[in-house]
């Protein structure tokens, strides 16, 4: 929403919506790094609203609700625990629509940083950045930043909890097996 207009909104469900089809390799050196390098990909932006699409958002020509792109896409990810309970997990994505002209200075950007960390038995903590850039969407760079504090705790434990836990009660496909265990609950503040 434009809070200085109360009603007008500047997206909606699927307003804008992505998706992204790609063909390449994924290179896994090891368990923490993966760099996926796609020289056959193609991008697609949808706008379900229609509002949205006569005002040409997102990138979309007025009046339409879909943008194609075709180009380059590499998207790497590397997680790994730095520290005794704190993991990391970094992605960064790049798109580079051949179409363009030229090409090189209108590379869209997706980058992701999350921290997870357990405080202690009770307490969880995260930190979440993302940037994003897009120059057909906005000439300006799109930063957010999250902080969550968690609070969990399993519920239901009784004195039966150890054999609920090893008491088989329902068998499904490809080995999924149901118990009558006691369930975590996470709350996060």
């Amino acid at each position: 929403f434009d809070y200085t207009i109360d009603s007008l909104y500047i997206s909606r469900f699927m307003s804008p919506g992505y998706f992204i089809g790609a063909i390449g390799i994924d290179y896994k050196p090891n368990k923490q790094l993966s760099a996926f390098i796609a020289p056959v990909t193609s991008k697609m932006t949808f706008v379900s609203d229609e509002r949205l699409s006569q005002l040409s958002a997102f990138g979309v020509d007025s009046g339409n609700r879909l943008r194609s792109e075709f180009g380059g896409y590499i998207k790497t990810v590397y997680s790994k625990e730095i520290m005794k309970n704190v993991s990391l997990t970094n992605k960064f994505d790049l798109f580079m629509n051949y179409l363009d002209d030229p090409a090189i200075n209108k590379i869209d950007l997706n980058w992701e940083l999350f921290i997870a960390m357990k405080v202690n038995k009770y307490i969880t903590a995260n930190f979440n950045a993302l940037l994003i850039y897009d120059r057909d969407v906005s000439k300006m760079r799109q930063m957010k930043e999250i902080f969550g504090v968690g609070l969990s705790f399993a519920h239901l434990h009784g004195e039966d909890s150890e054999a609920r836990k090893k008491n088989i009660t329902g068998r499904y496909a490809d080995g999924i097996e149901e118990r009558d265990a006691p369930y975590p609950l996470f709350m996060m503040l």
